[in-house]
């Protein structure tokens, strides 16, 4: 019995990538009608007050309205285009998207534990680069820049100001799993290996999917770490050959960002995690962060190295 090839499997590099961002439109654009659709019943509100609380998310009244067209959002723009690209490209998705590799315990303790450390390090760069400002004939960019980042910090308080454990949990659903596994699966899963298969050079594919990463969440001031961050996310894919492990560290950096501002909320801690590596002894918080940083990177790539010499 033969296997026949997916439809656009043997398509030229640039084609599957122009189809893959079409797929992105229509499926971002089918699921939000959807969501529109199924929101009205369950919330028991029309569609105005429903497209008032889409455009005015930092508005705390639509809190959770907002929660709800984030998922939505998420799932239409991230995890769906990726779902249906790789039936079409592929004959065995898992294996294309890279999530059918076993990983090591000792994998993703290194992963997440590299998040960990990182915090003091990605505090400082967002410090130097919220102090880098364009030439003045680029002025007015430059506060539309502020701009969107006043309002993703709105947004982000209003997600954030919760106080009960369904709260939490519903914040850690949102912000830490979908954003972790949608994202990855769209930035490393698929546009990593095309940007691959395109250059034929891995470091290119990871930092130019890696600016996209930092670029669409349009927080241009933390546009540094956010490109570092995803080109360390590149290369935990690269040196493990499995998804998995950036999936977990970028659940790591989301969750513990969500669960450490609950918890100084409820005052149960009292430190802000956006500040640590930005006060005092900033500079040497955040070089032994970075030394840190390095040294677990290292055993990770030599952890992975040792794993495929072993394999058989």
């Amino acid at each position: 019995m033969t296997t026949r090839n997916p439809l656009f499997y043997n398509t030229p590099h640039a084609v599957k990538l122009v189809l893959f961002l079409s797929i992105v439109f229509v499926t971002f654009i089918i699921c939000m009608i959807l969501g529109f659709l199924i929101a009205m019943p369950l919330f028991g509100v029309g569609f105005l007050e429903l497209f008032n609380a889409l455009t005015q998310s930092a508005n705390p009244e639509y809190a959770t309205i907002a929660k709800y067209f984030q998922s939505v959002s998420q799932i239409g723009l991230f995890i769906t285009p990726v779902i249906v690209f790789a039936l079409l490209v592929s004959k065995n998705i898992k294996e294309y998207l890279q999530l059918n590799k076993g990983t090591k315990l000792l994998s993703i303790a290194l992963s997440c534990l590299i998040m960990i450390v990182a915090i003091p390090f990605i505090n400082w760069l967002a410090l130097i680069n919220s102090k880098i400002h364009l030439p003045g004939f680029l002025a007015g960019m430059e506060s539309w820049m502020k701009e969107s980042e006043d309002a993703a910090a709105k947004i982000t308080e209003v997600f954030l100001n919760v106080s009960t454990i369904y709260g939490l949990l519903a914040n850690l659903f949102v912000i830490a799993v979908l954003a972790a596994v949608g994202e990855e699966l769209f930035f490393r899963g698929v546009l990593q290996k095309l940007f691959l298969e395109w250059t034929k050079n891995i470091h290119i594919a990871i930092f130019f999917s890696a600016f996209l990463f930092g670029a669409i969440h349009l927080q241009f001031y933390g546009l540094i770490p956010r490109v570092l961050m995803g080109a360390l996310f590149g290369y935990l894919l690269y040196w493990s050959g499995s998804l998995w492990l950036p999936i977990m560290a970028h659940f790591t950096n989301n969750a513990l960002a969500v669960i450490v501002d609950f918890l100084s909320r409820k005052k149960q801690l009292n430190f802000d995690i956006d500040k640590v590596g930005t006060e005092n002894n900033a500079v040497l918080l955040s070089t032994f962060s970075l030394l840190l940083i390095f040294s677990l990177i290292f055993l990770f790539y030599r952890t992975e190295k040792r794993k495929s010499i072993q394999a058989p």
